[in-house]
């Protein structure tokens, strides 16, 4: 009988560390899930990032681009203004030099 409830408590305890060991394995395997879940959160949002900055740089590409065209078509009449001018200006000036001598 001794026997018997040797075996008995021994088979118990076996049971018991078997089934810490299958929790233990299973509560490392949700923690590897969840860090490879935490990892292709973090990777998305990277890339959501990313993204968002390169909208951000394109938008503001686009916005530089058309205040420069802006400013070289403002450049470009201001400058054919001051050539007129001077076309204007160059016969008046030839005369009053002509009637000087």
């Amino acid at each position: 009988m001794e026997f018997s409830l040797a075996m008995f408590k021994r088979k118990f305890q076996e049971e018991q560390l078997r089934k810490q060991e299958d929790s233990v394995e299973k509560q490392e395997s949700m923690k590897r899930g969840t860090i490879d879940y935490q990892a292709q959160l973090a990777h998305a949002n990277a890339l959501k990032e990313i993204e968002a900055k390169m909208l951000g740089r394109a938008k503001a590409e686009r916005e530089n681009h058309d205040i420069r065209m802006e400013r070289m078509r403002a450049e470009a009449v201001e400058h054919r203004e001051t050539v007129l001018s001077s076309i204007k200006l160059k016969p008046k000036l030839l005369l009053l030099f002509i009637f000087d001598l």
